[in-house]
């Protein structure tokens, strides 16, 4: 279990979203994600996390429900005092986005790339400014980084949230199956190669 150091955070919020200090870490807020092509948008459906692309895992202690609903929710995530949820990536994702119901002082998030904590740990007022309650907020990884999983904790009552979506960071290409035989006749040829060097050398 990844346990959390509460601290105040110092952010500067810009018109257009809100970075944070010297990170790379973007955050913008709206209405709605601001990203296209999203892998997957995860529900919380009765008791049950829901996240059609199946590559998510959630870990921690938190309820469902409770709180202020969510404009547009009929079921969501909420975290009441010294609650926390663990979000895990199973591949790693290039943004994260999540619809936050009523941001407080006391609503925490995380941003990891392993185990190295992406920016700063943002409090829900840090982060409303120039927006108000239900608001969508757009987490992206900066160049050379990725999100591998992401953490929302609460010290009072409550932190509400929904329609958590992410992207998938492109995986690396494998050599397609015409090509293994090529690969092949390159390494027989340089080892024929080698072999009459030191034939000739003898």
């Amino acid at each position: 279990m990844r346990m959390k150091v509460l601290a105040s955070v110092l952010a500067v919020a810009v018109f257009a979203g809100v970075h944070a200090g010297a990170s790379t870490v973007t955050i913008t807020v709206g209405p709605t994600s601001s990203q296209p092509g999203i892998t997957s948008t995860i529900t919380y459906i009765g008791q049950n996390t829901h996240d059609p692309a199946g590559n998510t895992t959630y870990s921690g202690s938190y309820s469902f429900d409770q709180g202020t609903q969510p404009q547009g929710s009929t079921d969501w995530l909420a975290l009441g005092p010294g609650q926390y949820a663990i979000i895990d990536f199973t591949q790693p994702v290039s943004y994260v986005g999540f619809l936050w119901g009523t941001p407080d002082d006391y609503n925490y998030v995380d941003v990891y790339d392993g185990g190295t904590l992406l920016g700063e740990e943002y409090t829900g007022t840090d982060l409303t400014f120039p927006y108000s309650n239900d608001s969508y907020f757009n987490f992206f990884a900066g160049s050379g980084e990725e999100i591998t999983s992401i953490e929302l904790s609460s010290s009072g009552t409550e932190f509400e949230t929904d329609f958590l979506s992410y992207t998938e960071e492109p995986t690396s290409a494998t050599p397609e199956p015409s090509t293994l035989p090529l690969i092949g006749t390159g390494i027989i040829g340089v080892a024929g190669l080698v072999r009459r060097r030191l034939a000739a050398r003898g």
